[in-house]
């Protein structure tokens, strides 16, 4: 994938997986980062709902929704 610019496939990926996971909790804020070592974008999210007793369901929730959209 690109390493440049943030491309539209990688927003819409973002968006469907931010309209995903509010189910779960409350999507707070979202952005996207690129790393200035791998120069590879990152899709950061924040919720209130998410502390450290649900953490962990957080996390597997996460991956459900990623291996569900089979988008990388």
């Amino acid at each position: 994938m690109d390493q440049g610019s943030l491309v539209k496939e990688q927003i819409d990926a973002g968006n469907g997986f931010l309209r995903e996971f509010d189910k779960f909790a409350p999507v707070g804020v979202a952005f996207w980062l690129k790393d200035s070592e791998n120069g590879r974008w990152a899709l950061y999210v924040a919720s209130d709902a998410i502390n450290d007793t649900n953490y962990h369901k957080a996390y597997v929730e996460i991956i459900r929704i990623a291996a569900e959209m089979k988008d990388p």
